[in-house]
């Protein structure tokens, strides 16, 4: 059951709805053109990508034929296991081994051709996690894995999706991960550090959400151009100042550029995000607002597809985020980020990556530092088989949280990757 929704959320959900039904019934003009199939998401294992080649399933392959006749029906099912084991090796405050598991399962249903219900979907995903924090060993703001948190079993999404006008508006309701659509780098994705799929200036719970009750509506006028709004209910969110009782809504709006085929791929984001909850500045007072901007993209520079289904490419990204001055942790940051696939001639399916982050703090929001951090990380994934990743990886970290009494700390990580 998902949590309750405050009443001005579902109000706003309400009038959401009510302007969208009343566009679906419209006619489409005619001049708008019907946009092109969005990229699957990077998460290998998802529904979504199952059309992919070289590689449509996984360790458990097509389960005789199982699998594929659920596609005819519009249902795709997946999984994945993560196992990482990690070590802080130079400075921090602890050397010692961190082990993480993480299992997710999802499963997709397009209601077309089961039901006829053209343009809708459901799809809903949970997961298993036991990861502790490494970040804890070393202080730093960045967090080394992206999946490292609390030992727990939850939904990460349930939601609904209509797609309407042929395409050209798709509406999602229910429990989302707003990071799935906003503020997205494929490439970035790949790197372990959190900092590559989020910024920490949209990370705190109390400025990006993680999984939360919302609806978001995305509109694609254009075969390369798209708009998105999100509004999401944060009145859980930990970091709303103490005795605070009001609502909590989070909006996010993009604008992207995103051109992602065989020959050229790369997309350009910049988007506003505001979160209308009670939070305490510095001096303690509480001010009614969270807000930042960001901007980033990712390009492919050279590229060149392989008669194995793989790719020899050099690829670029890069994203600046700027946080509300009174209160958020974070007042800028900026990454950079080097993508490199099938360097090796006969590995066109490895990749290797080099990402810079520079985190600027926020004095004013009352965070102690007297520094800014800044994290280094290398990686080299491999792929074998199509269903299994092995991915060594070392960051290094230099004035973790801002702090210059903090060591500056190496770890090194070692992930595979089993998907079914």
């Amino acid at each position: 059951m998902l949590p309750a929704m405050s009443p001005r959320f579902a109000l706003t959900i309400c009038l959401l709805l009510c302007l969208c039904a009343g566009a679906s019934t419209a006619q489409k003009p005619s001049e708008l053109r019907s946009p092109y199939t969005p990229p699957p998401d990077n998460l290998d294992w998802k529904p979504k990508g199952l059309e992919v080649e070289p590689y449509r399933f996984g360790l458990t392959s097509d389960w005789f034929g199982l699998r594929s006749s659920l596609e005819e029906f519009g249902i795709g099912v997946g999984a994945r296991l993560l196992w990482e084991a990690s070590e802080v090796y130079k400075g921090g405050f602890e050397k010692r081994w961190r082990n993480r598991w993480f299992t997710e399962a999802g499963l997709l249903w397009e209601l077309g051709p089961s039901i006829g219900l053209t343009g809708g979907s459901l799809y809903g995903e949970a997961y298993w996690r036991d990861g502790p924090f490494s970040n804890q060993d070393i202080g730093s703001i960045q967090i080394p894995s992206n999946f490292e948190g609390p030992n727990e079993v939850g939904l990460r999404e349930l939601y609904y999706q209509q797609k309407i006008w042929e395409d050209l508006v798709r509406i999602k309701l229910g429990r989302l991960e707003g990071g799935r659509e906003f503020q997205r780098l494929e490439y970035g994705m790949e790197f372990l550090n959190f900092t590559g799929t989020r910024s920490p200036g949209a990370l705190d719970p109390s400025a990006y959400p993680l999984q939360d009750n919302g609806i978001e509506v995305h509109v694609k006028p254009e075969q390369e151009l798209s708009i998105g709004l999100g509004v999401y209910d944060r009145d859980d969110s930990p970091l709303l100042a103490s005795g605070w009782d009001g609502n909590a809504l989070l909006f996010n709006l993009e604008g992207k550029i995103d051109w992602w085929d065989e020959a050229k791929r790369g997309r350009i984001h910049m988007g506003y995000f505001r979160h209308t909850g009670g939070f305490a500045d510095g001096d303690g007072k509480v001010r009614t607002r969270n807000w930042g901007w960001y901007v980033g993209g990712e390009k492919d520079l050279l590229r060149t597809e392989t008669s194995d289904g793989g790719a020899r490419s050099v690829s670029l990204l890069a994203n600046f985020t700027y946080g509300d001055r009174w209160v958020s942790s974070t007042k800028r940051h900026w990454q950079f980020g080097l993508r490199f696939q099938g360097l090796i001639p006969t590995r066109t399916h490895d990749s290797i990556g080099i990402l810079g982050s520079y985190l600027q703090r926020n004095i004013k929001s009352g965070w102690p530092q007297d520094r800014n951090e800044f994290l280094l990380e290398a990686y080299y994934r491999i792929d074998i088989g199509g269903f299994l990743f092995l991915q060594p990886d070392l960051q290094y970290f230099v004035h973790p949280a801002g702090l210059s009494t903090r060591p500056d700390a190496w770890i090194a990580t070692l992930r595979a990757t089993l998907v079914f």
